[in-house]
């Protein structure tokens, strides 16, 4: 897999991250409460016939506008990491296909991870006859960030352009793999400090891991230890560990038992009715507590099951018995 193609994929993994780093004035026309949806098997056919069947690093991203209706933008943001002779003319040709293919305003963004300080084509021209057809598009240049600022951004998109700017800098010969390794790891610890959704940490110190590699046989065991060390603190969180951390948010003790009791005992009565037992109860109530916690953190019905290990039709009905008690 190449430094781009993860790219495509941490895009994905990170897509509202992305979404306010690069579109932060423009996210109050975006409708959140409606899926986001990839089309790039749409965007693969139709690609230029000279590209069909190549390297594909593209994205398309699909996003619903606030409004009511069936109302879309595109977005297409496009990361390259070389120089192409006739960029602009293939960024024209995406632009006007995907507009005849789909007919909605579409948002192109050229991110441009090369190593050339003076390569970032912005605009296509051409003119004949008296007609004349200028396209531009906006792009950002990896290589002329300020890692100083990216470095103390509560975005976790600022992380992945960090380590892209750190390859571009390793490629140029400007940083040796002793300064890359302390750098890596001290991001990585950083991240794992903030107060974020572990999933979405766990798939940016993937990315970090595999865009950055060390060709010194000693400074690659020296990362793999620490990495390993590290991947132990970031363990996947349990029911205790969830359930901890919604106890220290509202601001409960240590003690979770204690921090339940008032949930057990509103559902006690319901419970000996249906035929549980206290102990089951406590337990039944205690996994809906930590439903609750995640549904309200966003966690959708797969990853929510697949975290506490049950299934999704359990998790659809603690949903539909949060939802009956929020109407009481």
């Amino acid at each position: 897999m190449t430094n781009d193609e993860l790219w495509k994929g941490i895009i994905e993994d990170l897509i509202m991250d992305f979404l306010e780093k690069f579109y932060a004035q423009d996210l109050h026309l975006f409708d959140f409460s409606k899926p986001i949806l990839f089309l790039d098997k749409e965007l693969s056919q139709i690609l230029p016939e000279s590209e069909q069947g190549s390297r594909n690093i593209d994205k398309l991203i699909q996003i619903s506008l606030i409004g009511g209706g069936e109302r879309y933008i595109l977005i297409h943001p496009e990361v390259h990491g070389y120089r192409h002779d006739y960029y602009e003319e293939r960024e024209f040709i995406y632009y006007y296909r995907l507009f005849d293919r789909f007919k909605m305003p579409i948002g192109i963004l050229a991110i441009f991870t090369d190593t050339d300080p003076n390569y970032e084509p912005n605009c296509y021209r051409t003119s004949f006859l008296g007609t004349v057809m200028t396209y531009q598009y906006p792009t950002y240049k990896v290589l002329k960030q300020d890692p100083s600022v990216l470095a103390v951004s509560d975005n976790l998109f600022d992380a992945v352009i960090l380590t892209t700017y750190w390859a571009i800098k390793q490629k140029r010969k400007e940083l040796s793999e002793e300064e890359l390794l302390d750098l890596k790891l001290d991001l990585m610890r950083r991240l794992l400090d903030k107060n974020v959704e572990k999933t979405r940490i766990r798939k940016l110190l993937r990315f970090i891991k595999a865009y950055i590699r060390f060709e010194k046989p000693e400074i690659n065991r020296i990362f793999e230890e620490n990495y390993e060390e590290l991947l132990k603190i970031d363990k996947p969180m349990g029911v205790d560990e969830i359930l901890n951390r919604q106890a220290k948010e509202e601001g409960i003790a240590i003690g979770m038992e204690k921090g339940m009791e008032k949930g057990m005992e509103k559902g006690m009565e319901k419970g000996i009715e249906t035929g549980r037992t206290e102990a089951e109860l406590k337990h039944h109530n205690m996994l809906k507590s930590v439903v609750a916690n995640m549904r309200k953190e966003g966690f959708s019905v797969s990853k929510i099951a697949n975290l506490m290990t049950i299934s999704e039709s359990q998790v659809h009905a603690f949903f539909k018995e949060l939802d009956a008690e929020s109407h009481k």
